[in-house]
């Protein structure tokens, strides 16, 4: 099976399957994303592509937003708004802010952009709505940039912010591209930008089961309480600064803020003190339940996380996640039944959500149910065209099981012609052109898929690849 697979997730709500008609208060989600679309602009160089959000207009003069990590580097950005217009970016027009990933570029033109009204940070705490927008890089099917919009909420607003700035956590499914972007509340207001998603938690699901895969919620972002307080030694006057309340004791946001930040650096041991810490100050939260079972369960201790799961559950019944985890934890305890049923549960809750069946069909596929695994990857994939190389992989893998060797080489090439740097494709492709008496061929395909594990410093796989390929070559 896949080795390599989606990042250890961290949602307080629900898989977000798409936007809710209609918020209980403030704007409608249609009022806030058009708000939201009519600020967001791309920033591109021939190397890097992000997202920022247009805070200022004076004159013909538009000053944008944005993640430093977008802007850094000596390159010739340009600017792309919402009615397809590109303007270059000079040099003099960028400028880091010290002591945090933030960013502001300006861009001179004669037409009108929308400028959002800023928000107060503070006021978004855990549970509100929150919403992120940006332009996600292309995709094999979808080759250019479309804006997206997706919906979450706030996990923990913490008063301690990390070394950059972040302080707030969210929900929502974000993609590559869309640090810059905005974070919008529920009155349309920008309340934060968005900088960390999916791809910068450095946690593997395959510590917890190689068939488990959730898209993380842990995204982080830069409140613009932050910017504001530093905009005016900067020359910049957009609306005076913002007080933010220091409390002289720590609350629950503060630990799993630090929690995660500990996860992050793979200090799991470090991240259950935290997380217990935030429970001991909240025993209802249901973030840190989760997450000090998800940690639990990656250091082996599938009986605690079961406990802290079934506390989450209680807390949230509706939260998807709880139950593909807690199945995991089940099946690793050989309790079969118990971890289908979990599974079943997270399809019921979330049965237009790609994640739920491929999930359930890896968790088929190590109970050695093949056909049940192919049905559920099929679902999938129809759902979701552009799952990742990792779910065709495993799909493949599950054909070869019940002897479809024409299908499992399809899903193979399918797998690399998506992404050329998964190792597991090449390596279950190389193993399969081995039997089918084309050992040379087969060589190839595992020299790069140990090439690519040492790239990812996975050196497990590496020195199992290495082994077989010495082992084909003695034969």
């Amino acid at each position: 099976m896949s080795q390599l697979t989606y990042l250890l997730a961290a949602t307080i709500g629900v898989v977000s399957i798409g936007l809710t008609p209609q918020l209980s208060v403030g704007m409608s989600v249609a009022e806030v994303a058009k708000i939201a679309k009519g600020a967001t602009v791309t920033i591109d160089s021939e190397a890097s592509h992000g997202s920022g959000i247009i805070i200022q207009q004076q004159g013909n003069e538009y000053l944008v937003l944005t993640a430093a990590h977008v802007v850094r580097g000596n390159r010739n950005y340009e600017v792309m708004t919402a009615d397809d217009r590109r303007y270059q970016l000079q040099p003099t027009a960028i400028q880091l802010i010290a002591g945090v990933d933030l960013a502001v570029v300006k861009f001179t033109s004669d037409r009108r952009y929308q400028v959002p009204k800023l928000g107060n940070a503070d006021n978004s705490t855990e549970g509100t709505p929150i919403y992120v927008s940006g332009f996600p890089m292309g995709t094999e099917t979808i080759d250019r940039l479309v804006f997206t919009f997706t919906d979450g909420k706030v996990t923990a607003n913490s008063s301690k912010p990390l070394k950059d700035g972040y302080s707030i956590i969210y929900s929502n499914n974000t993609l590559p591209g869309m640090s810059g972007g905005g974070v919008f509340n529920d009155d349309g207001e920008l309340v934060a930008i968005h900088g960390k998603g999916d791809v910068d938690t450095k946690i593997n699901t395959s510590e917890i089961n190689p068939n488990i895969r959730i898209k993380t919620g842990f995204n982080l972002g830069i409140p613009i309480n932050t910017f504001r307080n530093v905009a005016r030694r900067m020359g910049v006057n957009i609306g005076g600064a913002v007080a933010i309340s220091k409390p002289s004791q720590s609350k629950p946001d503060d630990f799993v803020l630090a929690g995660f930040d500990r996860v992050s650096k793979r200090d799991l041991a470090g991240s259950i003190v935290e997380f217990s810490k935030a429970i001991d100050l909240n025993p209802k939260l249901v973030a840190a339940r989760f997450w000090r079972g998800s940690c639990r369960l990656l250091m082996g201790d599938a009986k605690g996380a079961i406990v802290d799961y079934n506390t989450a559950i209680g807390l949230n019944p509706k939260k998807v996640e709880s139950y593909i985890y807690r199945g995991s934890a089940y099946a690793k305890l050989g309790e079969r039944a118990k971890a289908i049923a979990d599974l079943d549960r997270a399809v019921s809750l979330a049965p237009k959500s790609d994640l739920t069946y491929s999930n359930r069909g890896g968790l088929k596929f190590q109970l050695n149910d093949f056909m049940g695994a192919i049905a559920d990857y099929n679902t999938a994939l129809k759902l979701n065209p552009n799952l990742t190389a990792t779910f065709l992989v495993d799909r493949g893998v599950a054909k070869f099981q019940l002897g479809d060797r024409s299908g499992a080489v399809a899903d193979y090439n399918r797998a690399i012609s998506l992404d050329r740097s998964a190792p597991q494709a090449y390596y279950h492709r190389g193993l399969l052109k081995v039997e089918l008496g084309d050992k040379p061929a087969g060589i190839v395909d595992l020299r790069t898929a140990a090439k690519l594990y040492l790239a990812l410093k996975d050196n497990q796989n590496y020195q199992l690849t290495l082994a077989k390929i010495a082992q084909l070559q003695r034969g």
